[in-house]
């Protein structure tokens, strides 16, 4: 694995995400903490199945809050892209740490 590859992993997942959850549906359902909670507990419950459980669906939740949270803060919904990519970097980085085998392919 390259370091492109993992900047590619932390970086198109977020673009995609924060468009849709803090872009598009944090406003149709309001740009309020309802609308921040609303949007983080979808995005949380998108982020069950795949191998993972119910507590990284309900980690996602929190996570997903917290880059709502940013998004209506700044007024700005690439401050929370950002902060999904780096969180994202950050998760690839530590797994391929932890599984150098990996990183050889």
């Amino acid at each position: 694995m390259r370091p492109f590859d993992v900047v590619t992993v932390a970086v198109l997942p977020a673009l995609a995400e924060e468009t849709l959850f803090r872009g598009a549906l944090l406003p149709a359902i309001g740009v309020s903490p309802v609308g921040v909670v609303g949007a983080g507990v979808v995005f949380g419950a998108l982020h069950a199945g795949g191998g993972r459980n119910a507590a990284f669906a309900a980690w996602a939740s929190v996570v997903g809050c917290a880059y709502g949270a940013c998004a209506v803060a700044t007024g700005n919904v690439a401050v929370a892209m950002a902060a999904h990519a780096m969180a994202n970097y950050a998760s690839a980085a530590l797994w391929l740490q932890e599984n150098p085998d990996a990183a050889k392919a």
